[in-house]
């Protein structure tokens, strides 16, 4: 689910602010003590938010429908969460939120995708159940969560 918008990120332009920074010096790592430490916080905080979803609706109950539902909370979360990271690196670069088409068409297809997939007889091949609109509430209540947790972070501007 993450492709199209990982194809459509690789086109994205450069950020307002390119031609302010200085360059990189020459023995600067490709990820930078920065960066790898907003994907260490993205990477635990994303990773305790599903666990979180997985014990709150169901994950531990002795009844497989239960689990199903937890486990289909959990899968739908993380290709939530994958939406929400191109948003969060686009904003790490300085790149205006509406500025590529190409990225919130991935976003929508990739929705949608996920909607097809949870919503069709294919649900039965992927042992996935049709979620409530308070399951999407939670869900959505989980992403927020993670894009505040990524927000604060980037906005601590730690080096």
């Amino acid at each position: 689910t993450d492709g199209a918008p990982a194809l459509a990120f690789s086109v994205d332009g450069y950020g307002r602010n390119i031609m302010r920074r200085p360059p990189k010096p020459r023995d600067e790592a490709i990820l930078t003590g920065r960066k790898l430490a907003l994907i260490t916080v993205l990477g635990v905080a994303g990773t305790l938010i599903a666990l979180a979803i997985f014990r709150l609706t169901g994950g531990s109950s002795v009844l497989e429908s239960e689990v199903t539902k937890a486990r289909t909370m959990v899968f739908n979360f993380v290709v939530f969460y994958e939406m929400i990271l191109v948003f969060i690196i686009r904003r790490e670069y300085d790149v205006p939120l509406f500025s590529n088409a190409w990225v919130w068409s991935a976003v929508i297809l990739s929705i949608a995708l996920q909607g097809i997939l949870m919503y069709t007889p294919m649900a039965v091949y992927f042992k996935l159940m049709p979620l409530d609109f308070i399951d999407i509430v939670k869900l959505l209540s989980g992403g927020l969560i993670f894009y505040l947790i990524a927000w604060l972070y980037q906005s601590l501007k730690v080096s």
